[in-house]
């Protein structure tokens, strides 16, 4: 299960990605990671955080992390 901080500065884009690719998410409302909170996109996914420079590249590297 994907999950995306609530409180992140990009949540509205990740979860806004997330639906378009129609990807299961649950929103957070703290991952307990504030550094990267404010920083880049993140997500976590099976207890593992994945990091995108962009929204999109998150998108890839959500993809190869759940083939």
């Amino acid at each position: 299960m994907i999950k995306v901080c609530a409180f992140s500065r990009y949540f509205e884009d990740i979860s806004s990605a997330l639906e378009k690719e129609n990807m299961d998410f649950t929103s957070k409302e703290c991952l307990l990671r504030c550094d990267l909170c404010r920083t880049v996109p993140f997500v976590m996914v099976y207890h593992e955080f994945i990091i995108g420079e962009t929204i999109d590249n998150l998108i890839v590297n959500i993809k190869e992390r759940l083939l």
